[in-house]
């Protein structure tokens, strides 16, 4: 089984672990669901994304293929007042089947006016050009 680089740091705050794919990954910490969930509410939370596939999307076209094939409006996304996604920012949505099934959940961040890197769930660790 492969490990993310944050193996250790999961172990040492006692995650109950557990095969994803071809990586071991944590399933939950000691202190329950529910506090974990109000923790990332009230604070903050990490999500160890280094078992994900990156796929990096170039072209003059890619922010309108984005927009026709991501559940997030990427013209109204981000912050309070629901700004346009640009460079160096990120958001979170998911890829639906034409029926209106989830494809996979993705994280979407605008490198620059022409390059976009999507890091896939259902991909495993690897970078994909």
């Amino acid at each position: 089984m492969k490990k993310t680089p944050l193996y250790s740091w999961h172990l040492e705050n006692g995650a109950n672990m557990a095969a994803f794919g071809s990586y071991t990954m944590p399933l939950w910490y000691p202190q329950g669901v529910k506090k974990e969930h109000f923790s990332v509410i009230e604070r903050s939370g990490l999500f160890d994304t280094s078992h994900m596939a990156t796929l990096l999307i170039k072209g003059k076209d890619t922010r309108s293929l984005l927009q026709k094939t991501f559940t997030k409006d990427l013209d109204r996304c981000t912050g309070l007042k629901k700004g346009p996604l640009c460079i160096d920012r990120c958001v979170y949505g998911l890829f639906l089947a034409d029926n209106g099934d989830v494809i996979d959940d993705a994280i979407v961040y605008q490198l620059s006016d022409v390059l976009y890197m999507v890091v896939v769930n259902a991909g495993m660790g690897a970078v994909l050009k």
